[in-house]
């Protein structure tokens, strides 16, 4: 039992792999843009994922993009936490973890 249970976790050590190059292997360095701007980040004692808040502006549009260390990504476009933003407008929510997509519509 114990051999079938080790055998099972192999595949997500490997799928949990935090190497960053290895995100970014399929776009070539001449078409990267990294954004190395300071964020707000709250850390959060051991057990609880940290969380970090960025404004930045992409075609024109003022976008907050909130994350934490265990890989959600949010996207909010207009955000309104974010200098430049309307409140006049509504903001535009994306959530960049497609599993919580999935949960969302089955419900």
């Amino acid at each position: 039992m114990r051999r079938l249970l080790l055998l099972g976790l192999i595949p997500l050590a490997f799928a949990c792999s935090d190497s960053d190059s290895d995100a970014r292997a399929d776009l070539p360095v001449a078409s990267q843009a990294n954004d190395i701007s300071e964020s707000m980040t709250v850390v959060f004692p051991d057990g609880y994922p940290n969380s970090t808040h960025k404004c930045v502006t992409l075609a024109g549009v003022v976008v907050g993009i909130w994350t934490t260390t265990d890989r959600t990504v949010i996207w909010i476009y207009n955000d309104w936490a974010c200098e430049g933003s309307s409140r006049e407008s509504d903001m535009s929510i994306i959530n960049g973890v497609p599993r919580a997509i999935v949960n969302a519509t089955s419900g």
